[in-house]
């Protein structure tokens, strides 16, 4: 495993063992089911298409395979961009497939937060397309806040 590049209040307690792993870009992704979020930390930029599609690909099958796993609930996914910059790309094949998983009806909703102001006119591009709610926050005390709204609606 490589070196985690996030921080996140409730992930950091976590080993690295209980975390899937996107290792080209070290991006690190785990599931609290007990209260029915995801945690979704990007490491570096991808600056090409072909390493986006697969990215992308690699978090819909890990997210489609919770969903399988626990099929009546619904999630709220956290996706931190915070190590992210203006560099990345973002092709419009993976913009479908983040359709693809924000319109599944297992996602319940989905905050991005620390992202720079490009790519959050990625993510209202995503929301537009998208049947859950798509929102973005600055940090990740904005996204659990967000969370926490969620969680008492559901």
């Amino acid at each position: 495993m490589t070196k985690r590049l996030f921080d996140c209040p409730k992930c950091n307690k976590l080993p690295d063992e209980s975390f899937a792993q996107f290792e080209y870009y070290n991006d690190w992704f785990t599931t609290y089911p007990e209260e029915n979020s995801i945690h979704i930390h990007f490491g570096d930029p991808t600056e090409d298409e072909e390493g986006n599609i697969q990215e992308v690909t690699f978090i819909k099958n890990y997210l489609f395979n919770i969903f399988k796993k626990y099929p009546q609930k619904k999630f709220f996914i956290f996706t931190d961009l915070t190590t992210m910059d203006n560099s990345e790309l973002v092709p419009s094949e993976s913009i479908k497939i983040y359709s693809e998983i924000f319109s599944h009806d297992q996602v319940g909703s989905v905050v991005m937060y620390g992202g720079t102001k490009d790519l959050n006119e990625i993510v209202f591009a995503i929301n537009d397309l998208a049947r859950s709610e798509v929102s973005v926050a600055k940090d990740y005390h904005e996204a659990n806040q967000v969370f926490q709204k969620w969680q008492s609606l559901n």
